[in-house]
């Protein structure tokens, strides 16, 4: 043994010793023969270079030392059943926080107006929506989960695809109602991304088909624009989960219109998440979560089954 080294099974020797009051009591607690008691504690006095009980035919006393050394040994014996029984609850029930990074679109109006049911499931584990177009950093731990439009082909990450979905025109139901098929780009007013949100797609389509009179609103806020939809001011590019969702109806185009413009944009989503933490049982419930809930929203607009689910099973 290394001089003036203390380990967890030397903490408990000391307290099985105080306890038991004897060699054999303590060894019966320990589990072990009194031999072995007799050459553990010989090596733990030899380490400490301290004298820990007087040992005695009826039994052995604890010293000074022992004594001064007993508060420290419990402290110990607390910590260490602390830390088994967090082990245990740990994987009995997922509780605790989960932060999870997805668009703000997603965060705002699919994800959380259904965090009661999971909620409800789990009633220890808090959710942390981090709603951001910003990727937060996994493996620097800035979120356990993310979605994401692309998969990661880097880092000690897991993913799990999502879908694919169409991207179509939505409006309020009365102005679906009042345009009924869209036959010319001009018939409405549109919503579309600022500047700086070009790279998003919806945006870059938008700005490449639609005369610059014709958009009325633009914005960084998918809320401030689904908003603004579900008002009437005009149309936006929505993916199909928000049917229903946001307040807003889906607008057809006309056939020849859409013959002559480019294809819509496609969403592609992906489910990520830091490997060493994949089976923690808090992030695989909420990971589960969102794979249900996203699927099963994308369901009837991607068909089945789905895309290639990615690299995780």
């Amino acid at each position: 043994m290394e001089p003036n080294v203390f380990r967890w099974d030397d903490a408990a020797l000391l307290l099985a010793l105080v306890r038991a009051g004897s060699m054999a009591k303590a060894a019966a607690a320990l589990g072990v023969n009194t031999s072995t008691v007799g050459r553990r504690l010989d090596a733990l006095e030899t380490s400490l270079g301290l004298r820990l009980f007087d040992r005695r035919t009826e039994g052995v006393t604890p010293s000074a030392a022992a004594e001064r050394l007993l508060p420290y040994a419990e402290r110990l014996e607390a910590a260490a059943h602390g830390l088994v029984m967090e082990a245990k609850g740990f994987e009995q029930a997922p509780e605790g926080l989960v932060r999870v990074s997805m668009p703000p679109g997603l965060a705002d109006h699919i994800i959380a107006p259904r965090l009661g049911a999971l909620r409800a499931r789990f009633p220890k584990l808090t959710v942390e929506l981090l709603s951001s177009t910003a990727y937060a950093d996994l493996e620097r731990r800035e979120a356990e989960l993310a979605v994401r439009a692309k998969r990661p082909e880097r880092g000690d990450l897991v993913a799990r695809k999502i879908g694919d979905l169409p991207v179509g025109l939505m409006a309020s139901p009365s102005l679906v109602a009042q345009v009924e098929r869209l036959e010319d780009l001009n018939q409405v007013q549109w919503l579309t991304w600022n500047e700086a949100m070009l790279h998003i797609p919806t945006g870059a389509w938008v700005k490449s088909v639609v005369p610059e009179d014709r958009i009325c609103m633009r914005s960084n806020s998918v809320s401030a624009l689904v908003e603004a939809a579900r008002a009437g001011l005009g149309v936006m590019l929505l993916n199909p989960l928000f049917h229903g969702v946001a307040g807003l109806a889906p607008l057809p185009l006309h056939p020849e219109l859409q013959a002559r413009l480019p294809s819509l944009p496609v969403d592609t989503g992906w489910l990520v998440g830091h490997a060493a933490l994949r089976e923690v049982p808090r992030v695989d419930a909420v990971w589960r979560f969102l794979l249900e809930t996203i699927t099963e929203l994308g369901r009837p607009y991607q068909g089945e089954p789905f895309n290639e689910p990615g690299s995780e099973p």
